[in-house]
């Protein structure tokens, strides 16, 4: 009796045979319907796992940009303006000076010529260029200069 619809007839029928199968009818309606709660219970909870899958992006969760497919971005609300990006004219810029006294300096001596390719050793420097780092530590830092010669090659 259990996946077909009864008609007034069919229930009538059931109940002229007797209480017997009154009972068996609504015994065998109870388990088709636990049958269908523990389904209904089950399928509502895949739902709930499929859409809360399928709401996830890079943004909220450890996916990778190219999982996200070709879904729109939300525009941002911040209104447009005229000025560019990045620091404004007239702002004072801040750089970090280099330091006085840096703990290490680190020369980079020019061997040969880049044009002819003879040796330029004991070849004394014209000018040398500077660039200071410094490298923190998590209590400290060390400051380093890294120094290059310029050499005037007096070879023809």
């Amino acid at each position: 009796m259990g996946d077909k619809l009864f008609t007034q007839k069919d229930i009538l029928r059931i109940y002229e045979a007797g209480s017997d199968a009154v009972v068996q009818l609504i015994e065998s309606l109870l388990s088709t319907n636990a049958q269908l709660l523990a389904t209904n219970t089950q399928l509502h909870l895949r739902i709930t796992a499929l859409e809360s899958q399928l709401s996830k992006d890079s943004h909220n969760s450890h996916k990778p940009p190219s999982s996200d497919g070709l879904k729109r971005m939300t525009k941002s609300l911040r209104p447009k303006s005229t000025r560019l990006s990045g620091g404004q004219e007239g702002h004072p810029g801040q750089t970090l000076t280099m330091v006085e006294k840096p703990d290490h300096i680190i020369v980079h001596p020019v061997k040969q010529c880049q044009e002819c390719d003879c040796s330029l050793e004991g070849t004394k420097a014209t000018r040398y260029e500077q660039r200071g780092t410094v490298h923190f530590h998590r209590f400290s830092y060390d400051s380093f200069r890294a120094r290059g010669h310029h050499l005037q090659n007096t070879t023809p």
